[in-house]
């Protein structure tokens, strides 16, 4: 499970709370993200100098860390008390690489709530940039059994299962992702991760091969873990609107927030 958050937050690089200033003359002199998340300890920022996109790209020199900024003060509040991010390299599993990040692992340690507004003043080189973001409210996953039966597509041959939630007010967007955990008959596990599905509906049909093979050896699915991430206005705005910024004063990059929910179930499938 780790990994797939560990994707899902990088995938605010690579890809209210206020309303989104859509005047294009804003400053372009960073790219700040960040993404708050309750089910994760340490929160993590990220603030850059923009790519320049003539620049000769090698996908073998990945180099985020060359134009990561490291003099900036950040500052994240929820109107009451207020926590300094700190800059800090931390292991990747990407070829060895250190990445830097600004992370909190004091005032929030844990602690990201849900329906609150979280605030953010960012000060580098004598500018300020501000933000704002509401996570989106607490939910649930309806039930679901320690053991589930999931029917079988004609079309494809997968196995489908339909999960549902209770409603997350101020969510936008909701991303399901699925650890499928599967053994071979001599007792071998491997677990993968499955894509995103993004629906604004309380509910996503969740489709997962009943068999799968690795160096020739045959894998079952015997489990599975069924992750729900309700997102805020400001990363809908960014990641599915594909807005240059949102929930930030000025500068491209966006603050936002999210709140997971997660099960496990063992799968039985009908003979």
């Amino acid at each position: 499970m780790k990994q797939i958050k560990y994707i899902f937050l990088l995938s605010i690089i690579f890809f209210s709370c206020d309303e989104i200033n859509t005047v294009n003359d804003f400053n372009n002199d960073f790219v700040f993200l960040c993404l708050l998340t309750n089910d994760q300890a340490i929160q993590k920022a990220y603030l850059y100098n923009p790519r320049d996109a003539k620049r000769e790209y090698n996908p073998y020199m990945f180099d985020w860390n060359g134009d990561f900024i490291h003099n900036a003060e950040i500052i994240i509040s929820d109107g009451i008390i207020s926590s300094q991010l700190q800059v800090r390299s931390l292991p990747t599993n990407y070829w060895n690489v250190i990445e830097y990040t600004y992370s909190d692992d004091s005032i929030f340690y844990g602690k990201i709530l849900p329906n609150k507004k979280y605030d953010l003043q960012l000060k580098v080189n004598n500018k300020i940039i501000t933000g704002s973001t509401i996570t989106p409210g607490e939910f649930s996953i309806n039930s679901l059994q320690d053991t589930i039966y999931p029917y079988q597509n004609i079309e494809t041959g997968g196995y489908e299962y339909r999960i549902s939630w209770t409603e997350s007010n101020n969510s936008f967007q909701y991303s399901v992702f699925l650890n499928a955990m599967y053994k071979s008959n001599d007792g071998e596990e491997r677990t993968y991760g499955m894509s995103a599905i993004n629906t604004a509906d309380e509910f996503a049909i969740v489709g997962f091969p009943g068999k799968t093979f690795w160096n020739g050896k045959e894998y079952y699915q015997y489990a599975a873990e069924f992750i729900v991430v309700a997102v805020d206005k400001n990363y809908y705005d960014y990641a599915f609107l594909s807005r240059d910024r949102a929930g930030l004063s000025s500068q491209y990059g966006v603050f936002g927030s999210c709140i997971t929910k997660s099960c496990t179930a063992y799968i039985k499938y009908n003979d």
